[in-house]
């Protein structure tokens, strides 16, 4: 499971110490699949974007919530390549590939899912 001092900050809202705490697990172990989906997820819910932000925000918001959606995309496709079946993994996927405007490749994603649970 995920240790105890991530889940800790993550619990009490504090997603910068999860996310730091998290990145140094993963520095001495690359494969843990879980803490790379922990910090895939704690990427794709910082992703944000407000339309509002005005002209001279805009641009470095946009490149932001590129950046996030692609470090989150990184992590979740690192477990999938080590544990193929990994549903978490591949909802993530699908989540960002969706949040990124790449609807049908999202629509495939999600209805291999929708497949694999109906063969459980």
């Amino acid at each position: 499971g995920l240790p105890f001092l991530p889940r800790l900050y993550r619990n009490q809202g504090d997603m910068s110490a999860a996310q730091k705490r998290l990145e140094r697990i993963l520095h001495k172990h690359a494969a843990d699949g879980h803490a790379n989906i922990v910090l895939g997820n704690i990427y794709f819910n910082s992703a944000r974007f407000d339309p509002d932000c005005g002209r001279e925000q805009e641009q470095k918001m946009r490149e932001k919530y590129t950046v996030l959606l692609t470090r989150a995309l990184e992590y979740y496709r690192r477990v999938l390549q080590k544990e193929t079946s990994n549903v978490y993994a591949a909802n993530g996927i699908g989540a960002v590939l969706a949040q990124s405007g790449r609807l049908d490749e999202a629509k495939q994603i999600f209805a291999q899912l929708r497949e694999a649970a109906g063969e459980q």
